[in-house]
């Protein structure tokens, strides 16, 4: 059961966080007067692919977004902080969960370690200064 709720969980913050990053990435595209075009010519990859990483229909790699935010001219950390505050604003409760571990404790599998690990990371980037 436990399970269960945890995989929600994920999926739900997962949903919220790709949709939030295609937004925030939408809005700095715009802001610096590039079409969806301009921004794939220069990262080599279809304007369709550009649209569905906006719209937060697929998720990003690491490697992608951080070429996206180099054409963009903008920092990671700037970038994770302006993501995070929006999901705050927007999602109060969608943070919350990666901040109680306890429902992950328990777990001692490989899957868990690795969630864990790669939310460690994710909030380093987030609320490091």
């Amino acid at each position: 059961m436990k399970s269960n709720k945890l995989k929600t969980s994920i999926d739900s913050f997962q949903k919220i966080l790709t949709e939030q990053i295609g937004m925030e990435l939408s809005h700095l595209r715009k802001e610096k007067g590039l079409s969806g075009s301009d921004l794939a010519k220069k990262l080599k990859i279809s304007q369709q692919q550009i649209s569905r990483y906006e719209r937060g229909i697929c998720s990003i790699n690491c490697g992608m977004l951080f070429s996206i935010l180099f054409y963009l001219e903008i920092s990671p950390s700037a970038f994770f902080e302006s993501v995070s505050l929006k999901i705050n604003e927007k999602n109060p409760s969608a943070n919350s969960f990666i901040h109680n571990s306890e429902c992950l404790s328990d777990e001692k599998d490989n899957y868990h370690y690795i969630f864990n690990r790669q939310t460690e990371i994710i909030l380093n980037s987030l609320y490091s200064k």
